[in-house]
């Protein structure tokens, strides 16, 4: 993918962890595997997912989703790979919160390539991109500039991922052992450094629908008496990188 919009609502759920396997199993008559998952253990679909996340020296960022702006965004590098090398293609990611709707704007480019730009000054007329390359990576340098962002922390953890069968639009993924990396004052993206784990009530469940939620969603809800709330990962591993303080659990 050299680049892609897209909207969609992202409702998120603490689900206990003892519950997994029978939601996964509730749910399957309407999903199957994401394609580019592995089985993982528990013979789930699963694959690593690890961001960096930019913000400015005051986190203005993560602080506009503590007070709940509900117009924000947040600016990304994301990587599926355990140890990306230089020739690794990541993504280079915008999403914006635009009242209940997620709206995601991202483009694929080599890690080297985007380090280059972040930290170097590697000029955007000197790499080989195409149009649609091309805008995207200008909005997101843009706010890097004037909003004077820099690596905050690594966000990683397991996704065990699924798409509908009738709908591949139609998202439900699972995100559980979820970890930090302190990446502040570093001058390289996912930086070998110490990984911290991040306790959490339970498992992260996200559901993903760009119209209306579909009626066995809304099944899966009730069943599972799970509520909605507004969940930030970033958030938390700020929170305990920065702030040193944990979820209670």
């Amino acid at each position: 993918m050299s680049g892609a919009t897209f909207g969609r609502y992202e409702l998120k759920y603490f689900l206990p962890y003892d519950q997994i396997n029978e939601l996964i199993q509730w749910s399957a008559p309407y999903l199957m595997p994401d394609t580019h998952a592995q089985p993982g253990s528990h013979a789930r679909p699963h694959y690593l997912v690890q961001s960096v996340y930019l913000d400015s020296a005051a986190l203005r960022l993560y602080k506009e989703k503590i007070d709940g702006i509900r117009n924000r965004s947040k600016f990304r590098v994301r990587s599926y790979e355990v140890e990306p090398a230089p020739a690794s293609s990541v993504f280079v990611e915008i999403k914006n919160r635009r009242d209940t709707q997620v709206i995601k704007e991202r483009i694929a480019l080599p890690l080297a390539h985007v380090a280059g730009m972040l930290f170097d000054g590697v000029r955007l007329d000197t790499l080989p991109l195409n149009n649609h390359q091309r805008k995207p990576l200008e909005r997101f340098l843009y706010y890097c500039q004037i909003l004077d962002l820099a690596p905050v922390v690594t966000v990683m953890y397991d996704r065990v991922p699924f798409t509908c069968r009738a709908d591949t639009q139609v998202r439900l993924t699972i995100d559980t052992n979820l970890y930090y990396c302190d990446q502040r004052g570093t001058s390289a993206l996912f930086a070998q450094r110490v990984k911290v784990p991040v306790p959490l009530p339970g498992a992260i469940l996200e559901l993903k629908f760009d119209r209306l939620m579909p009626l066995w969603m809304r099944e899966l809800v009730r069943r599972f008496d799970i509520r909605q709330q507004s969940i930030s990962k970033y958030c938390y591993c700020v929170d305990a990188a920065v702030f040193n303080t944990f979820e209670q659990i």
